[in-house]
């Protein structure tokens, strides 16, 4: 994925009318894999609500059953 998708998936994450929301926060991805990895990530944190809290949340990559030589853990922000 190259700078323009990023950037282009990016704000359609963080633009769209509906936006994800878990326990009142939304989630918002920090860097590509958080990105690449944004779906994945949204229903770990639904099945896995004790994770969800104000502020940021690194998440290994193991944890979402994906292997990716390129990314060992996801950042997202609850806000």
């Amino acid at each position: 994925m190259n700078i323009k998708q990023l950037n282009e998936v990016l704000d359609r994450i963080l633009e769209e009318d509906t936006e994800v929301s878990i326990k009142g926060l939304k989630l918002i991805p920090h860097g590509e894999g958080a990105v690449k990895y944004y779906d994945k990530a949204v229903e770990y944190f639904k099945n896995h609500g004790d994770m969800v809290k104000c502020g940021f949340v690194n998440l290994s990559v193991a944890d979402l059953k994906i292997n990716d030589d390129d990314v060992t853990s996801l950042g997202f922000e609850f806000k």
